[in-house]
């Protein structure tokens, strides 16, 4: 059980009032409050917004974040931090991809680069938890500009996971060692092992179909010491906040938990979904690498268990052709070749059929843009 001084540490805080059973916590003209219990463990739940409730534990005690909960793990002192845990190379490459997401850079410094107690007050101050999934994709993707090795394809996704997990592999068994080119492997599904500066192991997972979707485990060896465990923790209080259900996942392990790990359960490798082989048999083979918009949404069509479509369709007597559509009465729904240019008359009129036909017609980047609508309206492939 975390011990009674955290709350006063807390207190000490800029903008931090503990009246009670309640602490208010501010920034500027704004507030949040939360209730206070301190039984079985400390425990926060917000009184004034969306429900949150936030469990604080002390190191070296390790409790996973149950649905719905988040989790942090402190410190006895605020010398126990540990971060930021890789370089300012990688750190740069976390504020540019924060910023790509929409985020400010600056804010990396006080939430996912500072110490464990610092970053109990920024949520308390401001528990959004979609800005803080962002912060959280930026972290790993710092993490990701160092990678030990890399890997991944479609097929053998799975198996990359588990030798990354089980440190079975070398950035000379692959063709991308750090400092290599780095353009995506082929395939769809890419994996990263890399080791933070605590001696932290870091497995990153990331589909093209979905590139900000990152999943993320951290492991702690069995010699690990204090700060590699204390390391472990914080990068569990953070990768938390990467799980979007049915997409991507934030997992701490230890060396006990590597062999019952079940990586085919994660749902960037469709664990929770149904992936029918027809896809790699019958769409997958034929697609063009380079139309990187086509291969994405191929990608997540396939591994959200969505319906095979016709590969190759045309329409009607001109033979108007849809790089892959879905053509039953009640669906309808087709995916374009992209333009060749703005003056691709053929194309474009092509378009124009389809729609006239009443079809639900775009272009797979058109598509990549609506992906939860096309995903509604296809089919599910049968059982």
């Amino acid at each position: 059980m975390i011990s009674s001084s955290f709350l006063a540490r807390l207190a000490r805080r800029p903008g931090i009032l503990l009246r009670a059973e309640r602490l208010v916590c501010s920034r500027g003209p704004d507030s949040v409050q939360w209730q206070v219990t301190t039984s079985p463990e400390l425990t926060l739940s917000r009184l004034d917004g969306p429900p949150i409730k936030v469990v604080i534990l002390q190191h070296p005690e390790y409790g996973p974040c149950p649905p719905g909960v988040v989790t942090f793990h402190v410190g006895s002192e605020d010398s126990d931090s540990v971060w930021p845990p890789y370089s300012k190379r990688a750190q740069q490459q976390a504020a540019e991809a924060y910023a790509a997401y929409g985020g400010d850079p600056a804010e990396l410094v006080t939430t996912v680069f500072a110490d464990p107690l610092t970053l109990v007050s920024e949520f308390l101050r401001d528990p959004d938890l979609t800005r803080w999934r962002r912060r959280a994709r930026a972290l790993v993707a710092g993490a990701a500009t160092v990678p030990l090795a890399t890997a991944g394809t479609r097929g053998t996704a799975a198996d990359s996971v588990r030798g990354a997990l089980a440190d079975r592999w070398s950035a000379e068994s692959y063709p991308h060692g750090p400092g290599g080119d780095r353009r995506p492997l082929r395939g769809v599904v890419h994996v990263f092992r890399t080791v933070d500066a605590s001696g932290v192991a870091l497995v990153l997972i990331v589909d093209d179909a979905e590139p900000e979707e990152w999943t993320a485990i951290a492991v702690l060896g069995r010699e690990a010491g204090r700060a590699a465990r204390n390391a472990w923790l914080h990068w569990s209080d953070l990768l938390q906040f990467l799980t979007t259900p049915g997409r991507a996942e934030g997992v701490s392990l230890n060396a006990e938990d590597l062999d019952p790990f079940e990586v085919e359960r994660l749902a960037v490798l469709g664990g929770g979904q149904k992936r029918t082989s027809a896809w790699d048999r019958e769409i997958t083979p034929y697609l063009d690498e380079s139309d990187t918009a086509l291969v994405r949404l191929a990608g997540f069509l396939a591994r959200h268990g969505a319906q095979t479509p016709v590969f190759g369709y045309e329409l009607g007597e001109s033979g108007w052709p849809a790089d892959f559509a879905w053509p039953a009465e009640d669906i309808r729904i087709a995916v374009l070749p992209e333009p060749d240019g703005d003056d691709d008359e053929e194309t474009r009129r092509g378009g124009e059929a389809y729609v006239a036909a009443g079809w639900r017609a775009q272009t797979a980047s058109e598509w990549c843009e609506q992906i939860d609508a096309l995903l509604a309206a296809v089919p599910r492939a049968s059982a």
